[in-house]
């Protein structure tokens, strides 16, 4: 044993760890059965034509947005086909549309949906709860994303309605990764 522990090393597993390995490596030659492991089972015939949502895989690139001199973080991105740039707002719960923007981005709310919907660091906002059908950020397209139209606002917030479903964020010196993994 005491030759194991030094072609072992003691900072290995130690004294004790030996004493329990040896009985494992030095038992009286028995039968052992050697199985197969069991087939894969074959996917079903109808794996490929199942809808997955959004679905982020190795080859999906990630989003890199530089902070801006402001200190933000802006990234260029499309509503329903029409190009705008969008501020980063982790802390937001939906993608915000100011009510001024959102006809031209194709995004249609009626004047009678608005409601005290967010409170802001200037009182209480008004706004529509809506869905966009199409957001694109950076290589990523998603669908059917929750939205709020809000009056007053002054640039489109890409929230974590959106960013969620990007995959993870993340901030390293003055570089915002979104997604990727």
């Amino acid at each position: 044993m005491a030759a194991i522990a030094r072609l072992i090393g003691p900072g290995v597993f130690g004294t004790i760890g030996v004493a329990l390995l040896v009985p494992l490596f030095f038992r009286p030659a028995e039968k052992v059965a050697v199985v197969a492991p069991a087939p894969m089972p074959a996917p079903s015939p109808d794996w490929a034509a199942r809808p997955v949502r959004d679905p982020v895989s190795a080859f999906t690139p990630a989003t890199l947005v530089a902070r801006g001199a402001n200190g933000t973080f802006h990234v260029a991105g499309a509503i329903n086909g029409r190009t705008l740039d969008m501020l980063v707002d982790t802390g937001a719960d939906l993608v915000a549309i100011p009510a001024e923007q959102a006809a031209g981005l194709g995004v249609v709310v009626q004047p009678d949906q608005f409601r005290p919907v967010l409170r802001t660091a200037s009182g209480v906002a008004n706004g529509a709860v809506t869905r966009i059908d199409s957001l694109l950020v950076g290589q990523r397209e998603l669908r059917d994303v929750d939205a709020v139209v809000v009056d007053g606002l002054d640039r489109v917030l890409l929230g974590q309605s959106a960013l969620r479903r990007l995959g993870k964020v993340t901030i390293s010196g003055d570089r915002m990764e979104i997604g990727g993994e």
